[in-house]
């Protein structure tokens, strides 16, 4: 241990950069000693302990703000200054295999920690700025199996309606989400939703795109100078039931799948990144599709939405109003308590001026893990007619969908504010629109 080091630091174990068992460890001893190692071991260790994904540091003439993204909520942290963050960071990047000294190209570089007998892989990207240099620390860790739409969250009549819908035996089916926000994992429980034991599965992928493989779901890889429909004419010979293209580039691709589903008797699965299921339809409708294929051949549009799970260790009871249980759609009394965060900021006292302890939990944001809460539109006679009458408006399409029937995702999420697994915070959060720039 170095002799500029000071205090006892925490049982982390640092797997180097390099290619070779030999490499790593020599690289780890010359990074030791470095006047840097202890700040980011400590560092690298808050930032598991904190459950974070990505980390970002801008450094400035003077100092070095930064925040943690965590369960997709970006939240600012105390900066540190330029003598204690860059021989911090020159250790980081050190560990990573990195040019410490280079702070203007761009350079990427990873190592390994094993903590409370847990792996972790530490991604870090820097790119020389106006204002100094930007770094990203990416934290990957095992994460529990999201394979399924009742794994993410969904209610299970939601799932057996949605089965039902996508068992049918022909049409367009769609599903979106946000990017950076569950699309991937949305996509995964949508073509595992419907049954691929009985009826033959394949999706159709970009080479160097491929995403992890879906159990009895088959792929098919095409170059990608050419496009996902290029294997068609092959793959019909097959005689799938399923078809699944992740990705959806314009109406005149909606046309060929409208016309696969129409001529082969096939049901085609989609996807696209949207804030809910009329914004969905909206943006299908923007790509000019021939509205009456499109129309005749939709069956039902899923939209998922990630929201952040109150931390059950330290959530604060309160007894809701019956003016707030009747914003929620909830009959007064129907209540008794809802529950919001207890956000902490680490420097608050008790009345008695003893210093009141963060929730080793969630670490004082109030929110361990996220789940989903879906939408679901199965296109009936009245939406159908909106749409083929070429309104394209979400506001309207939205309308037309809850008047008959369909629950509006903002019901979704008061049931689960109901229920205690999040928060109305949250809810206001996910519905609020972005501001436009």
């Amino acid at each position: 241990m170095a002799k500029n080091r000071q205090i006892e630091l925490p049982p982390i174990e640092f797997e180097a950069a390099g290619s070779t068992s030999k490499e790593q460890k020599k690289l780890l001893a010359t990074v030791e000693p470095t006047e840097g190692f202890p700040l980011m071991t400590l560092m690298c260790v808050d930032l598991i302990m904190r459950r974070v994904d990505l980390a970002l540091f801008d450094f400035s003439a003077q100092a070095v703000p930064f925040r943690y993204q965590i369960d997709g909520v970006w939240m600012p942290m105390p900066g540190m200054d330029r003598e204690s963050g860059d021989p911090m960071m020159a250790s980081l990047k050190q560990l990573a295999g990195m040019n410490w000294q280079d702070r203007r190209t761009r350079q990427e570089g990873k190592f390994r920690a094993l903590y409370a007998k847990q792996r972790y892989e530490f991604r870090i990207v820097s790119q020389g700025v106006k204002t100094g240099e930007r770094v990203a620390v990416y934290v990957g860790r095992k994460r529990d199996p999201l394979d399924t739409l009742a794994q993410l969250g969904m209610r299970e009549g939601m799932i057996t309606k949605l089965a039902e819908i996508l068992n049918g035996h022909q049409g367009i089916s769609l599903c979106s989400a946000l990017q950076g926000e569950g699309l991937t994992a949305c996509w995964r429980g949508f073509l595992a939703c419907g049954d691929r034991y009985m009826r033959d599965y394949y999706v159709i992928e970009c080479e160097g795109r491929q995403e992890p493989e879906v159990i009895n779901v088959n792929p098919v890889v095409y170059p990608a100078a050419n496009n996902h429909f290029t294997p068609i004419p092959q793959l019909l010979l097959k005689e799938p039931q399923v078809l699944a293209f992740p990705d959806l580039v314009d109406g005149n691709d909606l046309n060929q799948m409208g016309e696969l589903a129409a001529k082969k008797g096939l049901m085609i699965l989609t996807r696209l990144a949207a804030r809910n299921a009329a914004e969905t339809i909206s943006r299908i409708l923007a790509m000019k599709p021939d509205l009456t294929r499109f129309g005749e051949n939709l069956r039902v549009v899923l939209t998922m939405r990630l929201v952040r799970k109150l931390c059950t260790e330290c959530r604060k009871p309160f007894p809701p109003t019956p003016q707030l249980l009747a914003k929620l759609g909830f009959p007064a009394g129907r209540i008794r308590m809802l529950y919001r965060p207890n956000i902490m900021r680490g420097d608050e006292t008790d009345e008695k001026g003893n210093p009141i302890p963060i929730c080793e939990t969630c670490f004082g944001t109030g929110y361990v893990g996220r789940a989903g809460v879906f939408e679901m539109f199965e296109v009936g006679d009245a939406l159908r007619k909106t749409i083929l009458g070429g309104e394209s408006r979400p506001e309207i399409l939205q309308n037309v969908a809850t008047e008959n029937g369909q629950v509006r995702m903002q019901d979704e999420l008061a049931l689960l504010v109901a229920r205690g697994i999040t928060s109305l915070e949250e809810m206001q959060r996910v519905l609020t629109p972005p501001k436009k720039q």
